[in-house]
């Protein structure tokens, strides 16, 4: 389906409309919960409930771990008998990156212990510990609403973004910037960042495969942050090889970021939009093809160039996380 709204061309396919669909019923259910949320609160009624369960789980994820508060109570409402699991008035959980988060929120609660619940009349096996909103249906309206606008940038505009670009041969229009970088030579500094990642990236993986065989083979070993320990040696290299693949990306991003302003310097003009100041033109490059074999040089550049800030920003964060929760 193709049409312009106000002279901008969109195209959506039936994947896009469904994905649309689906972003948005998922943006609105978060929203609609998280506002739910104070007219439960208000409605629901006090009884004594008594406590089965209260640990902190721990759950392993593309995003690392996380951990969740998990407190199972039973209570009794009108005659019948009831159990439930939810500290906050939502069915929508959410997890912690640190495990003195979890553990925060179930501390007031023990096992064979009694304690304060609320009941919804309208919905009495949907009973709750903690009266108060939790943030975690926004997180779900969040994601729904990343959705549609990944789908609506990719959607609009220019659908040749990447392709055919018009470059002037070097011959006819030599760039004349970033010849170094850093006081090196350009092409020096993007090896030496690929390096960076690829050993890394290695002396990572080695260490996780050390670590496991170490717990596999001495049974009883506890980790110990002293580098002198096996553990723990295994535990710095892995930090170490982390650092590494953080200043590899730092310095491929910087080249390839000044690559692709030399590229643009040889676009004849008119030269269109950067795609790092119009959205729309980035989502379409990225989304051309699993591998970007139809994208022009440029193109490839710029995708190169995106995923690259992206994977730095994403090592960076995980790596930051990792810090906050040994301290």
């Amino acid at each position: 389906m193709r049409f312009a709204l106000r002279g901008v061309p969109v195209e959506l396919t039936a994947l896009a409309v469904v994905g649309l669909l689906l972003g948005a019923g998922i943006a609105g259910y978060g929203l609609y919960d998280y506002t739910r949320q104070s007219a439960t609160i208000d409605d629901a009624v006090a009884v004594e409930a008594n406590v089965t369960e209260a640990t902190v789980s721990e759950r392993v994820g593309r995003r690392g771990v996380t951990y969740h508060a998990n407190v199972k109570f039973t209570y009794e409402y009108e005659g019948s008998e009831y159990a439930s699991e939810r500290l906050y008035p939502t069915p929508i959980s959410s997890g912690y990156g640190r495990e003195s988060r979890a553990e925060s929120l179930v501390e007031p609660y023990r096992t064979n212990e009694t304690v304060t619940a609320y009941v919804p009349p309208s919905a009495p096996s949907d009973g709750f510990l903690i009266p108060r909103r939790s943030s975690a249906p926004l997180t779900v309206a969040g994601l729904g609403a990343a959705l549609v606008a990944l789908i609506a940038l990719d959607a609009v505009g220019d659908r040749t973004a990447g392709r055919g670009t018009d470059l002037r041969p070097p011959s006819e229009r030599e760039p004349t910037r970033y010849e170094t970088l850093f006081g090196r030579d350009r092409d020096a500094v993007n090896a030496l960042g690929k390096r960076l990642v690829a050993g890394g990236a290695a002396a990572f993986a080695l260490s996780l495969v050390a670590a496991v065989l170490l717990l596999a083979g001495a049974e009883g070993t506890s980790f110990r942050a002293d580098p002198t320990e096996p553990l723990g040696l295994a535990a710095a290299v892995a930090g170490l090889g982390v650092l590494a693949v953080l200043v590899g990306l730092a310095l491929y991003l910087v080249w390839s970021v000044t690559e692709y302003r030399r590229l643009r310097e040889r676009i004849a003009p008119p030269r269109p939009p950067s795609p790092f100041r119009r959205p729309t033109r980035l989502v379409t490059i990225l989304a051309a093809s699993r591998s970007w074999e139809d994208l022009d040089p440029y193109g490839k550049r710029v995708a190169r160039t995106a995923v690259a800030a992206l994977a730095l920003l994403i090592v960076g964060w995980q790596f930051a996380a990792v810090l906050l929760r040994a301290s």
